[in-house]
């Protein structure tokens, strides 16, 4: 028990520190419209995940636990992938449109890199929730430090080479191009472990 609390503190505290430097780091680098709208899209995510607990995360840390057959278990996995994908799809395809409307046409790759961070979240967290269901705190700590590091990485050398990934326009250029790093990163262990139907 000891051992499972110290893991979950661990992971958590990994997370929030990793979000708390990227905040104070893009407040520090961004110009303020970039750090609004990063600001913005993150709040958006956390309302996001909060459906999303609702809807797959919570169901599946109930039902999971408590199918004793590997069927079972496996169809629920399915199923509640299945459902998360749709979800994730969905708010890919609403929140692409409200950022089009709010942002303008000019602002489309601004808008892909935000949906797709909030795409990635979703698989990230239903990534976590099976990992945190099925007792698997170490593997959790370990994609979430995985996760933490080549984020930060990827934007310390996005940083050093002067953010090139979204062109020589200076506006809207950091955290879009902070959306893509975090969201790749943290998809990079979840995506090879999606189960379809």
């Amino acid at each position: 028990m000891n051992r499972h609390l110290t893991l979950s503190i661990a992971d958590q505290g990994i997370v929030s520190a990793f979000n708390f430097a990227l905040n104070l780091y893009l407040v520090r680098v961004a110009a303020p419209d970039d750090f609004g709208l990063f600001a913005i899209v993150n709040a958006a995510s956390l309302f996001a995940a909060m459906v999303q607990n609702a809807i797959v995360n919570t169901p599946l840390s109930v039902h999971l636990p408590a199918a004793h057959d590997p069927g079972e278990k496996s169809l629920l996995l399915r199923a509640f992938s299945a459902v998360n994908l749709a979800l994730a799809a969905c708010v890919l395809l609403a929140g692409a449109a409200i950022l089009s409307w709010r942002l303008g046409a000019a602002a489309l790759p601004v808008a892909g890199c935000a949906c797709f961070y909030l795409c990635s979240q979703f698989v990230r967290e239903f990534h976590r929730a099976q990992l945190a269901v099925e007792g698997r705190l170490t593997a959790l700590l370990a994609s979430d430090a995985a996760c933490a590091a080549l984020a930060a990485v990827a934007l310390a050398v996005l940083h050093r080479l002067d953010w090139p990934l979204l062109g020589a326009d200076p506006q809207w250029r950091i955290a879009p191009s902070a959306f893509l790093v975090v969201g790749l990163a943290g998809t990079q262990r979840p995506l090879a472990q999606v189960q379809l139907l």
